[in-house]
């Protein structure tokens, strides 16, 4: 079968990378078609036959790629992909409207439908002007004509299943993404300190604001470890007893880091929530917020715990009843082996067999 990849942009390395890269090793003579490719950020791409859309050549494509968004849609009809008969679309945006043959086969990995369109609770991004509230009503209509374009569909957790079955009336398959899980190295006998750990983009509806809130008033040790828009607000913020990590680090050092720390807090209502796993990985509990991607990974009382309320009182009251020394190191890095990354590339390539093995028949 000939096969292409589908993706939004490759303008940095985050999670949906992550999968693209993984689906690249199932694949790799399968060319990768991407609406801005800045080679100088996704490296890990460089041997690949990349293929880009008319926007690559716009002004500030490459740094301000976030401005185009409303020409993702005329940029993925206009892939021509006549010549595949397997097409597997990396979405979270547009990618999932390109346009097949009804003869190929298109599967989507969904990282969640467009969630600022679709979700602006969560994500207030496109709804802080009428200019962009508009902009998100098309691309509401788009999105749910661009859905019946999908042949078959593979969501990165539960709760996106759920919202592919909402907004799109259609049923997915559940495949977790990817995690490097073996790249962080693991010790067993690690002593455990009295920190916290933070760790991700610093944005709004990440909501690190309310875990510096809630350890102001702790008083307790936390290390944040992530840069992003609010950082100069967060550290205006806190107190002395909170730190901040924005250099990059390598595996070895974060897992130093997380390894140590008595757990880590996920505030956020995400998707999945890679930086989860990633505690997990280096044998820590994580404190997460009880919705999303969250009830996917978190085990009560073997990999963490949940609060139930986005607020600095139910972070702080979360932290207080929480007893780091009741995990065991062992259980939680088994937990976490069950997304590694391996474990992805053998259930993809299993679903991609079945589907297309249905479709023979």
């Amino acid at each position: 079968m000939k096969v292409a990849l589908v993706h939004e942009y490759l303008t940095n390395f985050a999670g949906s990378e992550q999968v693209l890269l993984a689906l690249h090793e199932l694949f790799p003579e399968a060319p990768i078609y991407t609406a801005i490719y800045d080679s100088s950020k996704c490296p890990q791409f460089k041997n690949a036959d990349i293929r880009t859309s008319f926007l690559q050549k716009w002004p500030l494509a490459k740094k301000k790629y976030h401005y185009y968004i409303p020409l993702l849609p005329l940029a993925v009809e206009g892939y021509d992909l006549s010549e595949y008969d397997l097409v597997i679309s990396d979405s979270h945006i547009a990618t999932k409207g390109v346009i097949t043959k009804p003869d190929t086969i298109h599967i989507c990995y969904c990282h969640t439908p467009i969630r600022y369109a679709w979700s602006p609770e969560v994500d207030p991004r496109a709804s802080s002007s009428w200019l962009r509230r508009l902009a998100s009503h098309y691309l509401r209509i788009w999105d749910v004509l661009a859905a019946r374009r999908v042949d078959h569909w593979v969501a990165n957790s539960t709760y996106i299943a759920e919202r592919i079955k909402k907004f799109y009336r259609a049923e997915a398959t559940v495949i977790y993404p990817p995690v490097d899980v073996t790249a962080f190295p693991f010790e067993e006998d690690v002593p455990v300190e009295d920190y916290y750990v933070l760790f991700g983009r610093l944005i709004d509806y990440k909501r690190p604001d309310l875990v510096v809130e809630a350890f102001n008033q702790l008083g307790k040790k936390l290390v944040i470890l992530g840069r992003g828009p609010m950082l100069e607000q967060l550290q205006k913020m806190a107190k002395p007893n909170i730190e901040f990590i924005t250099d990059y680090l390598p595996y070895d050092k974060i897992a130093k880091l997380f390894s140590k720390a008595a757990a880590m807090i996920f505030p956020v209502e995400e998707d999945f929530g890679i930086a989860m796993v990633d505690m997990l990985a280096c044998g820590r509990p994580v404190i997460a917020y009880n919705v999303g991607g969250a009830q996917d990974i978190i085990k009560p009382g073997v990999t963490g715990q949940f609060f139930d309320r986005q607020t600095p009182e139910a972070i702080r009251k979360a932290v207080a009843d929480f007893d780091p020394m009741r995990y065991d190191r062992k259980t939680i890095r088994a937990e976490a082996m069950t997304f590694d990354r391996q474990i992805f590339k053998d259930k993809m390539m299993a679903y991609i067999k079945k589907v297309t093995k249905e479709r023979v028949n």
